[in-house]
This record gives C-alpha cells, structure tokens and sequence, in this order.
C-alpha cells in the first residue's frame, strides 16, 4: 500500500497467490494465502532497470477478504456481540521466518420484538403482513428477506432491490412477530395487509438502531440504542445481552372498506342506495316549493 491507495490489486483467482482453506485443531477455520512463483517474480521484480531491490519491497501487503455471519439461534444478539478473533501468521520459507499477530473484533446484530394488538378482540393476526426495508445503508435501499424458523422467530437471510420479493412477516396466534439479525441502521417497517374490517396503518413506522463505542481491550465495546418514529425506546435484551431487541406495539382498528375484488354487487347497491337518497331528497324540496306556491 502506498498511503491510502494501492499501487495494484491483485484478485482472487490470480496467477500471483493461491488461497485453500482448512480447519485447525481447535475447529478454527483456517486460510492460507500462498504466493506463486509468477507472484514473487513479481514482488521482487525492479520498478527500473536501474533499481537495485523489487518495487515492492518494503511495502505492506494486505489480505482482505468476505465473511458471512448467519441469523440464527446461534448468535449472540445484543452489546454482548460476537468475537470474531484472528491470527495471522507469515512465514518466509527461503529462510524460515516466521511472525505471528492476533486480533479480534466483534459483529453486533440486533431484532424487532413487535406485538400486534386488533382492537375489540380481533385475533386474526395471521392474516397481518409487514414488509422491511433499510432505508440507510452504504450500498443503498433494499428490502429484507427471511426465514421463518419452526418457533415462529423470523431470521433475515438476504435483500433484494424489488418490493414484490420482500418477505412478508407475519405475527403468530397471540399477535407476536420476533425479527432477528438487523445490523446498525434506519429501518422502514410497513404494514401491507391486515386482519378483514380493519385498516391498514396510514403511516409507516421508522426505526433506527445506533450505537455508541467505548474504547477498551482489543477491540471495546458497543452499546445500542434505537428509536421508534423518532421516540427513544428502551431495548430488551436476549439472555445475558443486553440491548437486543427494538420492542413496540401496533394496533389496528375497525374500519369500514369497500370491496376491492368480487364486490361489484356491493359497490352498486352502495351507489344505487346515495341515488335513491338524493331523489328523496329532491322530491322534498320540489314538494316544499308547490306548497309554499
């Protein structure tokens, strides 16, 4: 690396370096990064033909590379967060050197505890849908996608750009709807359908999830926070991690809605019925007039 731009990128799939993976003795996941003959040809390959050393020595080489953290009940949800712990050994086997560094950093994931309450004791809560977007992230808007697990707790699993492929989240018999693995950010929960003679929401709920860093050990710590349509709210936490879940309620309640399909009989006679009235109305006045005459 030169300063904060590199002099070259060398992708996976490279003539300069291989990558196999394997696992140690602790079952930790293990990554070899192993340059080739053509990649320290060209490490050590002179930037001029008056250069006495390759051009890239003493230069910083370094290795980035994806990992994907899974939601689901094995992780730790809340500020207790995730260590993900690292060790990094480099070796030079012209002369045997080798130097070892750990490091460790955490990955935090958060959820929605969301109660679904219908009013004058409406229990069809199955027949509610909500969809979810991230409205703020660094790659841009996207709606949510998931996998319902078999005690009815929601895992996101993807995203996509197209509102028709949104998971639609369902409460379960008692109104509940538990959303796990959302990371730091503004969120837009909207409800799509509800229980027949309510109304929908009028307005979408806004969510946020912020943290706050306090410097510590390796790689400190995070504390979370969230608001719900600008209101502060206090987050439950999940076990021994506190900060977790984004609780709130929502309610629906009667409402009268035209039919949309399969109704047209129903929509006439509503509209045949205001005609009627307003013949009986003007009857009245044409009868109010010849008496006044």
């Amino acid at each position: 690396m030169n300063g904060t731009k590199a002099d070259a990128v060398w992708e996976s799939g490279s003539e300069f370096f291989t990558v196999s993976y394997g696992t140690a003795a602790d079952d930790a996941t293990t990554m070899t990064v192993k340059l080739t003959k053509a990649g320290l040809a060209e490490v050590n390959k002179p930037a001029s033909s008056s250069a006495q050393q390759g051009k890239y020595s003493g230069w910083t080489m370094v290795i980035y590379y994806n990992a994907t953290v899974h939601a689901d009940q094995l992780v730790t949800y809340g500020d207790k967060g995730n260590p993900n712990k690292v060790v990094l050994t480099w070796s030079r086997t012209t002369d045997g050197f080798r130097n070892t560094k750990e490091n460790e950093a955490k990955v935090y994931a958060y959820g929605i505890d969301l109660t679904k309450v219908l009013s004058e004791g409406g229990t069809d809560y199955k027949a509610v849908q909500f969809i979810l977007q991230n409205k703020s992230n660094v790659t841009g808007a996207f709606y949510l996608e998931a996998e319902k697990a078999e005690d009815g707790i929601y895992y996101i699993t993807g995203n996509t750009t197209k509102e028709s492929d949104a998971t639609k989240f369902s409460p379960d018999d008692k109104g509940k709807l538990v959303i796990y693995g959302l990371e730091e950010d503004s969120y837009v929960l909207t409800e799509v359908q509800t229980a027949s003679g309510y109304t929908l929401l009028k307005d979408s709920i806004n969510i946020v999830v912020k943290t706050a860093y306090t410097p510590g050990d390796k790689c400190g710590t995070l504390t979370a926070s969230a608001t719900v349509d600008g209101d502060s709210v206090n987050m439950e936490a999940v076990g021994d991690s506190a900060n977790a879940l984004v609780p709130l309620t929502v309610l629906n309640t009667r409402g009268f809605d035209l039919p949309k399909t399969g109704g047209a009989g129903t929509l006439v006679t509503t509209i045949c019925g205001i005609g009627i009235l307003a013949g009986v109305i003007a009857l009245a006045v044409i009868a109010k007039r010849k008496g006044e005459a």
